[in-house]
């Protein structure tokens, strides 16, 4: 039977990865993506010196979206709890191994 928490959980990691998600795809798409120039990193470099407010939207976008992704497993391991703690352990752990890669 699914108790409370474990569908607040559920609420939680749908919401969480789907704006994690959305959100470091909109924010390297327009505020990151465009001022790289590959193969040439001082042209990059003064890109990025030159748009220095869109950079500083990405970094915060960025730690908002490393938020996103600790609560995820946090949500994990509540939902598979009460199946199996060594799921929920390993489910949350790979999830932790991808936010740190």
């Amino acid at each position: 039977m699914i108790d409370r928490s474990q569908q607040i959980a559920a609420r939680v990691f749908a919401i969480a990865t789907l704006l994690s998600l959305v959100l470091i795809m909109i924010a390297f798409t327009r505020w990151y993506g465009p001022f790289l120039v590959w193969e040439h990193d001082a042209e990059t470099a003064r890109n990025f010196a030159a748009h220095e407010h869109f950079v500083h939207f990405y970094v915060v976008s960025a730690v908002i979206y490393g938020v996103g992704m600790i609560a995820i497993p946090a949500a994990l391991y509540v939902m598979f709890g009460a199946v199996s703690r060594g799921l929920a352990l390993f489910a949350s752990f790979t999830r932790l191994l991808y936010v740190a890669m």
